[in-house]
């Protein structure tokens, strides 16, 4: 299930610690030419927060870009 929050505010928050806690060295991964970013977007009767993946095209099983769930938060 979609994590939704209430103002901007906090879901720029989770956005900030997410973008923020992938400092240091970042790993790429077979196809993988940048990080993932994490953004806020509107979403229905709130805001969510979007991860968006870099891979090059053609990359087997890479994953797809989406809305974090509770759990992934």
């Amino acid at each position: 299930m979609i994590k939704k929050f209430l103002t901007y505010a906090i879901a720029e928050k989770i956005a900030e610690e997410k973008n923020s806690a992938i400092s240091g060295t970042y790993y790429l991964n077979h196809g993988e030419y940048a990080r993932p970013t994490y953004s806020v977007v509107k979403y229905r009767d709130g805001y969510a927060v979007k991860v968006s993946y870099f891979y090059y095209r053609g990359t087997f099983y890479a994953p797809k870009n989406h809305l974090l769930t509770s759990e992934e938060i």
